[in-house]
């Protein structure tokens, strides 16, 4: 892409570990990542994620260019977050803070990982000479996109988080700090990630093993998911199919929350079809 265009201004939110089996290995992708700061023009500007492990190693990348660091837990980034809350519905809402003031922010976004990406999009914004006013504005007024944790309320009273757009172990995680954060009975539905190459089985028991005493129950299907269920515990279940998974859900009721994810190969917005076709309702 730097080879085609060189662009104004260039963000980096994290390196995860999505794709690693293409890229060869952790290191790598932050290399890979890495590439884009080289196609800034002498003007650009790099927004970098202070929380990063990989923010020296893209600053030096990025010698000689305007850094602008943001961050959820370090209020020495440029452009920072306090006061993070979540409203009725489970959005986000934070106070921003950076050189030209603050304000309060409320999302119409689950997750604290949402709010680490207002915080690089109001960085890039303000490079672009955007008034702190104006980027209040614009990220209070971004929805969510299908498949990316959207909230979904069942007639029942049963809430299904569709987060079955696409998966890696990073993705899981921040899904299940969002589930975390519902009351009542939290149950976690996932589908095997694809493209970790070696780090298949591992990534797959480190989601399990992450999910532990934060989530009531992991339903699962896929084969590697077997893993996550293993690491999970008693209160995990691994399913043959997506039919016999669907039919377990249908059962639960009440205060209940159900967050589904999976990558596009696991086809998991089938099962968000399946329950909310038949009895919820969007919202």
């Amino acid at each position: 892409t730097v080879g085609l265009t060189q662009p104004h201004v260039a963000i980096i939110t994290n390196a995860g570990t999505a794709h690693v089996g293409e890229f060869g290995g952790p290191d790598k992708i932050v290399l890979a990542k890495g590439e884009i700061l080289e196609g800034l023009g002498a003007n650009g500007v790099a927004v970098l994620n202070l929380d990063d492990a990989a923010f020296a190693t893209w600053r030096q990348r990025a010698a000689g260019k305007r850094v602008l660091s943001f961050a959820l837990h370090n209020p020495a980034a440029d452009f920072h977050a306090s006061d993070l809350a979540r409203d009725a519905r489970g959005c986000s809402a934070f106070t921003l803070h950076c050189a030209g003031g603050q304000a309060r922010i409320q999302l119409n976004l689950l997750g604290e990982h949402n709010v680490a990406n207002a915080l690089a999009a109001a960085a890039a914004a303000h490079a672009l000479s955007v008034p702190l006013v104006d980027i209040k504005t614009g990220l209070e007024n971004l929805q969510p996109v299908k498949g990316r944790a959207v909230a979904q309320l069942a007639t029942n009273g049963v809430r299904v988080i569709d987060d079955s757009y696409n998966a890696n172990p990073a993705s899981i995680c921040a899904a299940i700090d969002i589930l975390a954060g519902f009351s009542g009975r939290t149950v976690l539905v996932l589908g095997d990630m694809g493209e970790l190459g070696a780090w298949a089985e591992q990534g797959h028991r480190d989601v399990g093993s992450y999910a532990v005493g934060k989530v009531a129950a992991l339903y699962a299907v896929g084969p590697l998911m077997a893993h996550a269920v293993n690491a999970f515990g008693a209160h995990g279940r691994h399913f043959a199919d997506q039919a016999s998974l669907i039919e377990a859900l249908r059962v639960e009721q009440g205060d209940t929350t159900i967050l589904i994810k999976g990558s596009r190969s696991a086809a998991m917005e089938k099962i968000v079809a399946a329950l909310c076709g038949t009895f919820g309702e969007s919202h």
